[in-house]
């Protein structure tokens, strides 16, 4: 697997266990950490990756800004539709962090990413 790919996987993966400790209702110590690092982590990092920052704290950091974002304006849309409900808000918040989780492994694929590669001169090819 490629390294890029690496993120994409762990996003996806997070994802996964949050829905099987939802689903057989796990608790402490594993639900409430598997809870923090999707809540805080998972959301926003594929779309913080999509900017191509090359930094890991910058981007760790503003994957943890944008997923509170992300979480605070899906929870103010639920609450003014008058759909608000907890299990609904993880729905839609798994299905965000589920379309970006694809959205960054496609772009990684089809080699839309900008890697820093060494340029091979003619000489060099030889």
């Amino acid at each position: 697997m490629s390294r890029d790919l690496l993120w994409p996987g762990i996003v996806m993966s997070s994802t996964v266990a949050m829905i099987v400790v939802t689903i057989i209702g796990l608790g402490p110590p594993i639900a409430p950490a598997v809870a923090l690092w999707f809540v805080f982590v998972c959301p926003g990092l594929p779309y913080v990756r999509l900017l191509e920052l090359r930094e890991p704290l910058n981007e760790f950091l503003l994957a943890i800004a944008l997923s509170l974002s992300i979480e605070a304006v899906v929870s103010l849309l639920l609450l003014w539709s008058s759909a608000w409900s907890s299990g609904r808000m993880l729905q839609v918040i798994i299905g965000i962090t589920m379309l970006g989780a694809m959205l960054d492994a496609d772009r990684t694929v089809s080699g839309r990413a900008t890697a820093v590669r060494p340029v091979v001169t003619g000489e060099a090819r030889r």
